[in-house]
């Protein structure tokens, strides 16, 4: 029950800015929580943890129960805090991907252990952690896609580029469609249309892929010579 869950004040303090629930109520309306509630007992109710935006929203609502992540009594506090950062939304795609990591690493958890815990899918936390094996430059553009939408690379450009990847065995194309992304600002559609093209042949080279994805922007006689560059760190 909602009504077994006070507010912790750390929590109140750090969100005191929040006013408008409506795009969040409405999504959670549509489509439910996503994302449990962290909470941890207290008496005889519990203290929330994390997610004070999506219990404000669900109480506009007029829920009265919802999915919670129960944290131990005893749990550490540098744990709660992790867990945190990686359900805020203000935190950018690599912090996450380090939070997750700490808790991999220091907790010995599993992907599918890691999702439990944070209310993350088991999918989501794959494409967070991978961002860790990528070089610099690419995480780099990932954090400014996040922070201002000034880089057109997302974990789904990323994702979609590994699907490459697996099929061929080829990492140099896996980098190639990454900066294909970045050179011509390919949509997640478009970077999926020009994978499925490769991966039905094999023998397509990516600068066709991209003639046939995008028309009326190259012609087939045109060399598109910028996506043979080295990767840079």
């Amino acid at each position: 029950m909602l009504e077994q869950i006070e507010l912790a004040k750390i929590v109140v303090e750090k969100h005191r800015d929040v006013v408008d629930l409506k795009g969040l109520a409405e999504s959670i309306e549509q489509v439910g929580l996503l994302h449990p509630l962290l909470v941890q007992p207290q008496g005889d109710g519990y203290t929330l943890v994390a997610g004070y935006r999506r219990f404000l929203a669900i109480k506009q609502l007029g829920w009265k129960t919802a999915p919670a992540f129960i944290l131990p009594p005893d749990a550490p506090a540098d744990l709660i805090r992790i867990i945190d950062n990686i359900q805020r939304e203000d935190v950018d795609p690599l912090c996450k991907a380090e939070a997750l990591l700490t808790l991999k690493r220091d907790k010995g958890w599993s992907h599918q252990q890691l999702s439990e815990v944070t209310g993350m899918p088991q999918s989501k936390v794959s494409y967070y952690l991978n961002i860790l094996d990528l070089p610099a430059k690419y995480q780099r553009e990932i954090v400014k896609n996040f922070q201002d939408g000034s880089s057109p690379l997302t974990l789904s450009h990323v994702a979609v580029a590994r699907v490459v990847e697996r099929t061929l065995g080829n990492p140099e194309m896996f980098y190639l469609i990454l900066d294909a992304v970045l050179e011509y600002g390919l949509t997640k559609a478009e970077t999926q249309e020009i994978v499925s093209l490769i991966k039905k042949n094999y023998n397509l080279s990516l600068e066709a892929a991209l003639i046939l994805v995008r028309p009326a922007q190259f012609r087939y006689d045109q060399k598109i010579t910028r996506l043979s560059k080295p990767v840079e760190e």
